[in-house]
């Protein structure tokens, strides 16, 4: 399977990414506490390699403007979300 597309949202710092294009090289730049690694991990979760990761962690994950106890309490936001297009590839025999 190939990423082709993807979108994150409401993830960490992440509020929205917009949907972007994945290809065989695809550059993330953004100032420092822009967001890059929290898409790559938001990402790393639609097939992890530990599966323990998997699990969302609200206090962690979500962003903190609306958890309960921050200044805008009350305030009501989507759960996160990472949207995938993916394209099945077939994948070539393994050398013996």
């Amino acid at each position: 399977m190939l990423l082709r597309k993807a979108r994150v949202s409401n993830f960490k710092i992440v509020e929205d990414s917009n949907e972007f294009k994945v290809d065989q090289a695809t550059c993330l730049i953004g100032k420092n506490e822009s967001g890059k690694t929290a898409i790559l991990e938001a990402l790393y979760r639609l097939n992890p390699y530990d599966t323990t990761v998997a699990e969302f962690d609200i206090i962690e994950e979500y962003p903190r403007r609306y958890l309960p106890g921050t200044s805008r309490i009350g305030v009501t936001c989507p759960p996160a979300f990472v949207h995938a297009r993916i394209r099945r590839v077939p994948v070539p025999p393994c050398p013996v």
